[in-house]
């Protein structure tokens, strides 16, 4: 049983930079040394948002690591943007990385589903970021072009208050 689908969603105010931020630091750690990753964020948030600190940073860490870990073999580039609407968050995470190819696409986020047999990921990532998503009522969406990246856009609505 994990703990995603254990735990309440809470509603605690959220503000997307020092979230994005906090979750780029702490994954500075998978970039081998001389290869740093540049970042591209723009968040416009006008309004406070309020959702689950804890999945929305579930959903970041695991989008975000694989971004870093399926370089292909060039410096990483992730593009980051963030719009805070009435409707919600749509956040959009693009990658110049491996991508993932067309028949892999639609599986990628069932359980211990590995696009790739290099050994790296436990095929986990985003079986976690679907389950998360899906207990935040929202929505993502995976486009990618082999060879070229992959984008990931995610619809994340507002936790209203109880």
């Amino acid at each position: 049983q994990s703990r995603n689908s254990r735990l309440d969603v809470k509603r605690e105010e959220i503000l997307f930079e020092p979230i994005i931020d906090e979750t780029f630091s702490q994954l500075s750690f998978a970039t081998p040394t001389g290869k740093a990753v540049e970042k591209i964020i723009s968040v416009h948030q006008e309004k406070p948002f309020y959702c689950d600190r804890w999945r929305l940073k579930v959903i970041l860490n695991n989008v975000i690591s694989n971004a870093i870990r399926y370089r292909n073999g060039r410096d990483p580039v992730i593009k980051v943007d963030v719009n805070v609407t009435e409707q919600g968050a749509q956040v959009r995470i693009e990658d110049n990385g491996k991508g993932i190819a067309k028949e892999h696409l639609k599986h990628v986020c069932r359980m211990f589903y590995r696009a790739t047999d290099d050994g790296a990921g436990s095929g986990l990532g985003l079986y976690i970021v679907k389950e998360a998503i899906d207990k935040l009522n929202g929505s993502i969406n995976i486009d990618s072009v082999e060879g070229q990246g992959t984008t990931v856009q995610l619809v994340i609505p507002e936790v209203v208050a109880a």
